[in-house]
């Protein structure tokens, strides 16, 4: 985090401004509803520029939250830096949030994701936070095309060897053989 980082690496924590909504383009985003009823209306996907392929969202997208924290720099002017995390399947603002959403012991798998911003461009964290959102809506596609689909884990179909995979039917063997 940065705050035990950045002080760690000399500079001088000069404010914890908290949680700050982002403002993302759900423009970008199509509803995805092959899922779960439970998860209907909460799943948007987003194609990827890299590739072209649309990748599935963290649940909810557009309740992202950053934590952002000013940092003092150089000559006293304020470096900003704010992040969250993406957790199995979803999303949290602050690290202790991560033990809660990944860490069920009678899951079987669980995955986490930092997703940090820096900056020392801005003068107040409004701006910051602004353009770490717009920044955001390019880059969302990309982070949760290198993470573990978290609908198709829940699903039993990813990975290969989940033990929730559904076995395949099997059609009954013609009479008379063994």
């Amino acid at each position: 985090m940065p705050d035990r980082c950045f002080v760690g690496g000399g500079l001088a924590l000069g404010n914890v401004v908290g949680e700050r909504q982002m403002t993302l383009d759900a423009t970008r985003w199509e509803s995805y509803d092959s899922v779960p009823d439970h998860l209907k209306g909460r799943i948007f996907r987003a194609r990827a520029d890299s590739d072209g392929v649309y990748y599935k969202l963290p649940r909810d997208p557009a309740s992202i939250k950053l934590n952002v924290m000013e940092f003092v720099g150089k000559e006293g002017k304020p470096l900003y830096a704010g992040y969250f995390f993406i957790a199995n399947g979803g999303t949290v603002a602050k690290a202790e949030g991560v033990r809660l959403l990944a860490f069920d012991l009678t899951s079987t798998y669980a995955y986490y994701c930092k997703v940090q911003f820096t900056s020392s461009s801005f003068s107040n964290p409004e701006d910051f936070v602004n353009a770490s959102s717009k920044l955001l809506d390019e880059l969302l596609p990309e982070i949760v095309r290198c993470l573990p689909d978290w609908v198709e884990v829940e699903q039993g179909t990813y990975p290969p060897d989940n033990p929730n995979r559904k076995a395949p039917a099997t059609e009954p063997l013609p009479s008379g053989k063994p």
